[in-house]
């Protein structure tokens, strides 16, 4: 499964997205259509998340388009290639989050040609934007690859 960023619990946040997406504000839709993306409170709500993601994507908005990848990714009917087109507009537009799927498409074959080098490139990208994860991904890669 692919991922939204590095844990936490936004519970607290969503009634404050709620209302600031209800009053038309993109970036608070895209990071609420995340959170409904991943579940990371009790609701999770792939089709909510793919409506605001896909709205909030068209402003701009790169939380907007992970979101929107993320539902593609996860949930069925699965669009790999749909995907990789939204975490590619969410990772030119700074999520680093997005970057790491990216990659993940890349290494895997998901969507996208297989390039160990743009996967392991978009890895170094997200890392350096802080993406924990994805210097985790990266780490265990080159180590893998010494041992071979």
């Amino acid at each position: 499964m692919l991922e939204i960023a590095e844990g936490g619990d936004s519970t607290q946040a969503v009634p404050i997205l709620e209302k600031m997406c209800a009053k038309g504000r993109d970036v608070a839709c895209g990071n609420l259509a995340q959170i409904l993306a991943i579940g990371q409170t009790s609701r999770r709500d792939p089709v909510r998340a793919r409506e605001l993601g896909l709205a909030s994507c068209k402003h701009g908005i790169a939380a907007g388009c992970n979101a929107a990848g993320l539902v593609a990714a996860n949930d069925e009917p699965r669009d790999p290639a749909f995907a990789a087109l939204m975490f590619t507009d969410a990772c030119n537009g700074g999520s680093f989050g997005a970057c790491h799927n990216l990659a993940i498409a890349y290494l895997s074959g998901l969507g996208v040609r297989r390039d160990d080098a743009e996967g392991e490139r978009l890895l170094r990208k997200a890392c350096d934007g802080g993406q924990a994860s994805a210097c985790t991904e990266l780490g265990r890669r080159r180590a893998s690859q010494s041992t071979h």
